[in-house]
């Protein structure tokens, strides 16, 4: 059966939001000035739609029609910029467009870390780190938190500059530097691990692999199979336990972390180049090593050529990733090549790899139209049980980590969007832990701090340009409201903190983990693609394609938590617009009739002035007001006597 994808957007303040701001204005916005900027955001708007369809020729060439008006807005320059340098690989336009942006708006860490990307890019490492030095000294605006992301991010980005360089000592001060600003980046952990494992300094790795996997053990982990993880890589750092490289080796390979492995199998062969099963383990994981990045590289290359040229790309998608397939096969001699059928051949090997390797490869076709391949190390497998509208089940969850590929939207987004979990069947279903994640969830839970929330909303060209007259029922998208439906979740959980004696220096880190286990995995997945193999289960009958996600993202409104973040993931540029996407669609169709059922049971909400646009006052509802509406709007589409499954 064909997968139903969810993509999760966890950009709630960044690319996405921060890049509609506008840019910072000291003197009083003229009329004129007004009527450009609203210009430049609605052409802005329609690019995004259109990538939204993978139509990016088509954004490109409006964006280069339109240049004179969007000329002066930085931040449609900043994403004009994203587009030529990751999806058309023009370096130089790229160059020239951060440069504008720098110049209109030189407050803004995005347009520094943007442009250090593209000298990254070309090579010139010491100037990328140059202009990540830069965009570090503007992340100001966290400046009053304890855990600083912008910062993290910058540091980050400085520290795999000075590995390309060479250079040990001064990549790891940076990477610790970016820890101590967010020790739950994921790719900053894996960095440092790495290379504490190259120096042998194994509780330090061992303090790094607990931070990124959130081990507390005072409570219950939300992945059981990670405790015992935990058990047995504390053991192994104990320093009462003379632990040897093949130990480690072991260990390494059993967490599922292949390069700490074969780091570990190749200092045992230096002490000892006679043992055949040293060297026979070694050999294997080299070449699953070299699978995975040769893989990594051609999926790249695959997906710029699906979002340029379009489906046909498609065609060949096998073919194109079966060079990396070779690398490995030889560990199976009883898969035999079919010339006939590459597509057999490859998802024979992809099981047999998950056996030998604990890691989860699936090629899957997003929303029925983007075709792109998953592959994550396993982290976790357990059951969950499962109750929506009166229908029980257990299902498996799989937990993916440090995903080699994430599919199509995870790649044309730079690691910031992509999917979150999906369910194939009625089952299982599967989590992915996204690179970018816990830094977006950071950023996210930063707005606690007023001083960060006024700095961020301060300049939305929406408070200035959305005070046009709306219809009561009309659907528009506007980022003040897609910042309102963020800071009316985070003000509902610190104050739920507060009244808990929660200390202000620890709101940060409460709500990082409020957010990661009771939205992300308890609402986007055990709830939301619970729904969707409840339905497989039950043999539930979708009248429309978009119905396939109308359900689940009701479901989370009714049974999950914080519902002001899932309206505020919900909520995107292509709101009301006429999309072919199951998703957008579904998106469209959830404030539709939220705003409808308010409209038409006005009498309920008094908070609600229904002479005036609905959708811009969503935010006085409580959540309780939320939940009651979706299970009313749920109920009214599937009555229990035409829907009994």
């Amino acid at each position: 059966m064909e997968g139903i994808m969810k993509i999760v957007k966890l950009v709630f303040i960044t690319i996405i939001l921060l890049a509609l701001t506008s840019c910072k204005r000291d003197m009083k916005i003229s009329g004129t000035e007004l009527e450009l900027n609203k210009r430049s955001m609605d052409i802005y708007n329609e690019a995004l739609a259109l990538v939204d369809g993978l139509k990016y020729k088509e954004a490109r060439k409006l964006l280069e029609d339109e240049y004179e008006t969007i000329k002066d807005n930085d931040k449609v320059l900043n994403l004009y910029g994203l587009w030529e340098f990751h999806i058309f690989q023009n370096h130089e336009k790229a160059e020239e467009l951060y440069k504008k942006a720098i110049k209109l708006n030189p407050e803004d860490p995005e347009n520094y870390l943007r442009i250090g990307y593209v000298y990254e890019a070309k090579g010139d490492y010491k100037k990328a780190i140059e202009y990540y030095e830069k965009g570090k000294k503007n992340s100001a605006i966290y400046e009053n938190v304890p855990l600083n992301p912008i910062l993290a991010i910058a540091y980050k980005n400085i520290g795999n500059c000075y590995l390309k360089l060479d250079n040990t000592e001064k990549a790891i001060l940076a990477l610790q530097k970016a820890s101590e600003n967010n020790p739950f980046s994921i790719e900053v952990n894996a960095l440092l691990h790495k290379l504490y494992v190259e120096s042998e300094e194994y509780e330090k790795a061992y303090t790094v692999w607990k931070n990124d996997n959130l081990i507390d053990e005072s409570e219950d982990h939300v992945y059981k199979g990670i405790l015992e993880w935990n058990r047995l890589y504390k053991y192994a750092v104990d320093p009462k336990n003379s632990t040897d490289h093949v130990q480690m080796a072991n260990l390494y390979e059993a967490l599922v972390l292949y390069d700490e492995a074969a780091i570990e199998y190749e200092k045992a062969l230096d002490q000892n180049s006679a043992n055949e099963d040293i060297k026979n383990k070694y050999e294997q994981v080299k070449s699953f090593l070299l699978f995975r990045d040769e893989l990594q590289v051609l999926l790249n290359d695959y997906y710029r050529d699906r979002c340029i040229n379009g489906d046909l790309e498609e065609q060949n998608f096998y073919r194109r990733i079966e060079p990396a397939y070779k690398k490995v096969s030889w560990m199976f001699p009883d898969i035999k090549t079919n010339p006939s059928s590459t597509v057999t051949w490859i998802t024979t090997l992809n099981r047999e790899i998950e056996k030998k390797f604990n890691v989860r490869i699936k090629i899957i076709k997003a929303n029925g139209s983007m075709l792109g391949l998953h592959f994550g190390r396993i982290i976790d497998s357990s059951i969950i049980h499962s109750n929506l509208w009166e229908k029980e089940t257990d299902l498996k969850v799989v937990t993916l980590k440090n995903m080699t590929s994430n599919g199509l939207d995870y790649w044309r987004t730079m690691n910031t969007i992509g999917v979150g979990g999906w369910s194939e069947n009625e089952a299982e279903i599967v989590r992915v832990i996204l690179n970018s994640e816990n830094d977006n969830i950071l950023q996210l839970a930063s707005l606690y701090d007023k001083d960060v929330r006024e700095r961020l909303t301060k300049d939305f060209i929406a408070k200035q340009i959305e005070k046009e007259e709306r219809e009561p029922l009309e659907l528009y998208f506007s980022p003040e409201i897609k910042m309102e439906l963020a800071t009316r979740q985070i003000d509902i959980e610190i104050e739920k903190a507060r009244n808990k004696g929660i200390p202000e220096n620890e709101l940060q880190r409460y709500l990082f983990d409020k957010i990661q286990k009771n939205f992300i995995v308890k609402t986007n997945i055990f709830v939301h693609e619970s729904q969707h193999s409840t339905d497989s289960k039950f043999g539930f009958s979708f009248k429309a394609s978009w119905e396939k996600e109308y359900r689940p993202k009701l479901s989370q409104l009714t049974y999950g938590d914080m519902p002001f973040s899932s309206l505020n993931q919900f909520y995107n540029s292509s709101i009301g617009e006429e999309i072919n996407n199951t998703h957008l669609m579904a998106n469209t169709q959830i404030f539709k009739d939220i705003v409808q059922y308010i409209f038409d049971n006005h009498e309920e909400f008094p908070q609600i002035d229904i002479q005036n646009n609905i959708l811009a006052q969503i935010t006085k509802l409580s959540e309780d007001d939320l939940r009651a509406i979706a299970i009313e709007v749920f109920e009214r589409n599937y009555p229990k006597e035409k829907y009994q499954l």
